[in-house]
């Protein structure tokens, strides 16, 4: 009667090893995918920043330069300019969108896990989504 309670411990207790070391493997796996959420989340709000700084220095400078009173205004300039509004509308969209998800992904995972690269990912994708509502209006 021992031998067999003695068994049973025994059974229950490698059942609960086994519970532990699977909790522990998968938290060491949702550790993991957090790390890779921060730093996809980080690349979203680096690539947003790219994606501003073209937008600011290449597109918005010719728009304005297509503005001028010296250039004739004839079918082409239209069309040139209706494109390149176009493009404009388009890539703030495109840094809005990149903007918000970074901002999503890395401040949920800031307030989880306290890291430097969320709190950078999270402040750069609020510039870059201020800077795509911006050129929004422009």
């Amino acid at each position: 009667m021992v031998q067999n309670f003695n068994e049973r411990v025994q059974r229950i207790y490698s059942y609960l090893n086994f519970i532990n070391f699977r909790f522990q493997l998968l938290n060491k796996q949702y550790i993991c995918g957090m790390r890779a959420l921060s730093a996809i989340g980080f690349l979203l709000s680096i690539f947003g920043l790219l994606l501003v700084i073209y937008s600011q220095f290449g597109i918005i400078p010719f728009l304005e330069s297509l503005d001028s009173p010296e250039l004739k205004t004839d079918d082409y300039m239209i069309v040139s300019r209706q494109r390149y509004e176009t493009i404009l509308l388009i890539s703030s969209t495109w840094i809005l969108i990149l903007g918000v998800t970074a901002v999503i992904m890395c401040s949920i995972l800031y307030l989880k896990k306290n890291m430097r690269m969320t709190l950078i990912g999270t402040i750069l994708g609020f510039v870059v989504a201020l800077f795509g509502v911006i050129q929004m209006w422009f």
